[in-house]
C-alpha cells in the first residue's frame, strides 16, 4: 500500500454515495471477484481478452486482506485514450490494482485515479456505499480535469460499470432472499489467477471467524444449533 498511499499527498476530489438494496458482503464480493468483468464490455475488451490479464496472481495476507498483481488495461480497445501522463505513484501506464482492507473498504486503481469504496449495512438489504475518486493534491487544473474525466468515463454515477455493479448485486440479492439461489459458491480454484476464488474464501473464513459462524453453514453458530426458521435474509445480516 505504501507504494501507492505513502509517497505523495493526495486529495478526495469526487463523492457520490447509495442505499443500495443488497447485503454489504455482496457488494464485497462483486469488487473482489474478477470473472464478474465478463459483466462490463468495457473490462471485457480492454481487459479480459488479454493474454497479459490472465497472468497475475491474487497476494493474500493475513486477517484477509488482499491484492491483485497490477496488471495492463488496453484502453485503446474500446476507443478510450491512454492513461499514462499523469500515473500516481506505483501505477505504470494503463495500469491497474484492486485491493481489499477488510472487511468493506475497496481501494482499486486505474493508473491515474483512485476509488476508494466503502460499505455501511443499514439492514439485511440495504447497504450505504460511499464512493470516493482520489487525485494528488499537488495536481495542476489540467491534470484534475484529466483525473476527473478517466474517473467518471469508469466509476462516475453514471460511467460505464458502477451502474452494472449495482444492477448486479441489487439482482443477486433478490434472487437469494426469493430462494431462487440461497448460496453463493466459492469453487474456482486457478492456482492464484484473477478469477481464482482464493480471495473470497479467505475474506469468508475470517468473517467467520469474527462471526463464530461456519460460511459454509450459517445455520450453525459455534457449537449451538440455530432455529432453522430463520431466513438467510436473518442470518446475512450479520
Amino acid at each position: 500500500m505504501k507504494t501507492h498511499l505513502g509517497q505523495e499527498e493526495l486529495e478526495v476530489f469526487h463523492y457520490h454515495r447509495a442505499i443500495i438494496n443488497t447485503n454489504w458482503k455482496l457488494f464485497v464480493d462483486n469488487n473482489s471477484e474478477l470473472y464478474h468483468e465478463f459483466l462490463h464490455v468495457l473490462n471485457r475488451r480492454t481487459a479480459v481478452a488479454h493474454k497479459s490479464y490472465h497472468e497475475r496472481n491474487w497476494l493474500l495476507y493475513q486477517n484477509s486482506h488482499n491484492i491483485i498483481q497490477q496488471g495492463v488495461i488496453h484502453y485503446d480497445s474500446y476507443g478510450l485514450g491512454e492513461r499514462s501522463e499523469g500515473a500516481l505513484p506505483g501505477m505504470q501506464p494503463n495500469g491497474m490494482v484492486v485491493m481489499l482492507l477488510f472487511p468493506d473498504v475497496m481501494l482499486n486503481i486505474r493508473a491515474t485515479v483512485m476509488r476508494i469504496d466503502t460499505m455501511t449495512p443499514l439492514a439485511p438489504g440495504k447497504t450505504l456505499v460511499e464512493w470516493r475518486g482520489v487525485g494528488l493534491k499537488s495536481d495542476t487544473p489540467d491534470v484534475r480535469a484529466m483525473r476527473i474525466q478517466h474517473h467518471n468515463e469508469v466509476w462516475g454515477p453514471a460511467g460505464r460499470n458502477l451502474p452494472e455493479d449495482i444492477a448486479a448485486v441489487e439482482t443477486q440479492w433478490e434472487t437469494m432472499v426469493q430462494g431462487g439461489s440461497r448460496y453463493s459458491l466459492f469453487a474456482r480454484e486457478e492456482g492464484l489467477k484473477p478469477q481464482d476464488d482464493a480471495n473470497l474464501r479467505a475474506f469468508y473464513q475470517e468473517w467467520g471467524r469474527c462471526l463464530g459462524r461456519a460460511p459454509n453453514d450459517p445455520f450453525r453458530h459455534g457449537n449451538v444449533d440455530t432455529d432453522v426458521s430463520h431466513s438467510i435474509k436473518e442470518i446475512t445480516n450479520v
